[in-house]
């Protein structure tokens, strides 16, 4: 299934409301403190407050910089996009997350560049240069990252009206960068004379969201809110983040199909269209060579949306192209069930795109971005390792079946199955090992990954947080080769429960972490074609 995020907007949307909101979706805060480490300077404090607005129990979440020249004053430093840029690119997060959040900078960078009229490399950010922005923008990134978002659906967003002051003087709402950035997303005023949309929020929400309109039909797993820093009497100053996975049923859904012909528009354009289409909901854009009348060569668009979407569609392509008539129609389309599955090779973690129909994989194909950074770091071709991806990918579905569940039971005595000798400094993962007999023993119980950190002195450690439920234990697993701490946060994993504590390298282990091998020797985590109840027992 695809996991689906969903923001409410409508209240407006700002950075600390979307990192308190998914904070209140479960996202760990000491998981994100610990992934922040290269950003946030160690005389900064990262809390998560729970509070009331209207009524609404929602998380308001701050960045306290007391002692550092970011604390308050409104005199925090104006930092450049190099700058942000390279603190970044310096910190321990993924490369999957840098590179997201490095290019939500650039896009902005770009805004401002336009509306100041000013080489990129001059642009200097005010507000969103301050360090708790930045934590806003990063944090919010590697929380989405961590939680195994797919898909990133926004509803319209509340602006608000009147005027803000900014550091070029009090200008109306939406500011000038944030409007800019909400260019071909549905949005709305309201009487509130507030800015309710501030740039870091537009920034974050038209920087994931790949469609705008109500809830899509999904299955809810957990929902969670986001609180701004003031009361607005008569309303919840809150943002709604729903977490959930698309429903079986929306494999088959209706949309909408819009093409006009275009035989007397500069091919400059094209790229242009297409980008703008996709910004605004788009879910795919075509270009198709036609001959038209007078023996003119032309070029059929071909846009597809989401029903609601028609009204936006038809303004971009009257306002982008040349055409004077598109014609449009509803569709059904089939769908396969899509999710991702993350495998190990000898170059690095690739995620799979796979696809099924009843549950049966119909087709698995490597994400080539994730091919094209191993490649490069590895200086391998391309081929080489999309090739490595799919072996590892039918290995890892011979070698790991999970054959059913039952739901939770009473925890097995932890006599039942022996205690795993301690680790020593010189084999720190073989000592952890049972034989096949003790194997069958063990209580396998699904758990979820709450926070990841790498054990100190050893590169194949980590530390882990896991909730089985009913509980919360923390273990130790050899898996740092192969895995990111934050790639696993948010994962339900399959945890050996009935093992006595052992202490390994300074760390008591509270039980294991279920893996198989490749043969190359890194280990991959169990994962599951349909996510548990935390807690039930793994056969």
């Amino acid at each position: 299934m695809t996991r689906v995020l969903y923001f409410d907007c409508f209240s407006g949307a700002s950075g600390d409301m979307i990192l308190g909101a998914l904070l209140d979706l479960g996202v760990p805060l000491d998981g994100l403190q610990s992934a922040l480490g290269g950003i946030v300077p160690h005389e900064c404090r990262l809390t998560a407050t729970r509070v009331l607005r209207c009524g609404i129990s929602a998380v308001h979440f701050q960045v306290h910089a007391a002692g550092h020249p970011d604390a308050g004053g409104g005199h925090a430093p104006h930092r450049g996009l190099k700058e942000i840029q390279a603190m970044i690119g310096d910190s321990s997060l993924s490369d999957a997350v840098k590179r997201r959040a490095s290019d939500l900078f650039e896009r902005l960078g770009r805004v401002e560049a336009d509306i100041h009229q000013v080489p990129i490399e001059r642009v200097h950010f005010h507000e969103v240069g301050a360090l708790d922005s930045i934590v806003d923008i990063v944090g919010s990134v590697w929380a989405i990252d961590a939680l195994g978002v797919d898909r990133v659906v926004s509803s319209a967003l509340n602006t608000g009206t009147g005027s803000v002051q900014t550091a070029h003087g009090r200008l109306p709402i939406p500011a000038p960068a944030t409007i800019k950035l909400l260019e071909g997303v549905p949005v709305y005023g309201s009487d509130v004379q507030l800015e309710l949309v501030t740039p870091t929020g537009a920034l974050l929400v038209t920087g994931h969201a790949s469609a705008y309109g109500p809830m899509p039909l999904m299955l809810v797993k957990r929902s969670g809110y986001g609180a701004g820093g003031r009361d607005i009497p008569g309303q919840p100053n809150v943002l709604r983040a729903v977490l959930g996975d698309e429903a079986a049923a929306a494999e088959h859904d209706r949309v909408l199909v819009l093409e006009c012909n275009i035989d007397d528009m500069s091919p400059q354009f094209f790229g242009g269209l297409m980008d703008r289409l996709y910004a605004a909901g788009a879910l795919d854009v075509f270009f198709a060579p036609v001959q038209m009348k007078k023996n003119r060569p032309g070029t059929l668009v071909t846009v597809m949306a989401p029903v609601p979407l028609r009204e936006t569609v038809l303004d971009l392509l009257f306002r982008e192209t040349t055409t004077i008539g598109v014609r449009h129609h509803e569709v059904d389309r089939e769908c396969l069930s899509r999710e991702w599955v993350t495998v190990a090779t000898t170059y690095g973690q690739v995620r799979m795109k796979v696809a099924r129909r009843d549950g049966t994989v119909m087709n698995a194909a490597p994400e080539y971005e994730d091919c094209a950074a191993l490649a490069t770091r590895h200086q391998a071709a391309v081929r080489d390792v999309h090739a490595a991806a799919v072996n590892a990918y039918f290995q890892q579905r011979e070698r790991v079946q999970v054959m059913s569940t039952e739901q939770p039971q009473p925890e097995s005595s932890p006599s039942t199955a022996p205690t795993p000798p301690a680790e020593s400094p010189a084999a720190p993962a073989e000592d952890l090992r049972v034989g096949i007999e003790e194997f069958l023993k063990l209580d396998l119980r699904a758990a979820r990954v709450l926070a990841a950190e790498r054990v100190p002195k050893s590169r194949k450690l980590l530390k882990l947080e896991v909730d089985l439920g009913h509980e919360r234990r923390t273990l130790v697993a050899g898996i740092a080769e192969a895995y990111e701490p934050e790639a696993l946060v948010g994962r339900v994993v399959a945890v050996v429960a009935n093992l006595k504590p052992a202490t390994v390298m300074g760390v008591e282990s509270n039980g294991m972490i279920l893996a198989a091998s490749t043969p190359g020797g890194l280990p991959i985590v169990v994962e599951f074609e349909k996510e548990p109840p935390l807690g039930a027992r793994i056969k």
